[in-house]
């Protein structure tokens, strides 16, 4: 289930979990092992950066939403409601060491292959703060759990109540 590509280069490894996702258990288990072999078989290693990035095209039967207003995301401008095409980013620090980018776009702002019935683009983007360093896979992975937290509650802050319940559901 679902296709991984892992990159190594020189100070850089990313592990991504392209569709269909995984689901988060299996990607935490494989990403700990990924962290784990890297500890174990380099020695002095010192993490820098870390990022989670999850990024979702919204479709109708799958999400429940059918176009981007229907997200709990309101853009006026001057009395002018501007929800049917926009790109919007903002950006919060939802814990001390982590910080976490949001951006929300209509289908005709993103490049690239969509399902074809995209109704909304969701990428968000959680990454430690300047000057993170981690020597340990316990720290990395600990801060990649807490970076799921907040990358989920970036996440359902977007969506209504009753469109919660009803991925619940599902």
């Amino acid at each position: 289930k679902g296709c991984r590509n892992i990159k190594i280069g020189t100070n850089v490894v990313s592990f991504h979990n392209l569709k269909p996702y995984l689901g988060w258990k299996d990607f935490y288990k494989e990403t700990s092992e990924l962290i784990n072999s890297l500890f174990k078989k380099i020695s002095g290693v010192s993490v820098q950066r870390i990022g989670l990035r999850y990024i979702n095209a919204l479709e109708p039967e799958k999400h429940f939403i059918k176009s981007i207003s229907d997200l709990n995301i309101y853009v006026n401008i001057n009395d002018e409601d501007i929800s049917t095409s926009f790109n919007f980013n903002y950006r919060n620090e939802p814990e001390k060491g982590f910080r976490c980018v949001t951006r929300l776009a209509t289908p005709d702002f993103v490049s690239g292959t969509l399902p074809e019935k995209t109704t909304a683009y969701i990428d968000i983007d959680v990454f430690t703060v300047k000057n993170y360093k981690a020597a340990k896979a316990k720290e990395v992975l600990d801060w990649v759990s807490k970076a799921h937290h907040h990358k989920n509650e970036a996440f359902f802050k977007l969506l209504p109540k009753n469109v919660i319940e009803k991925i619940k559901e599902e």
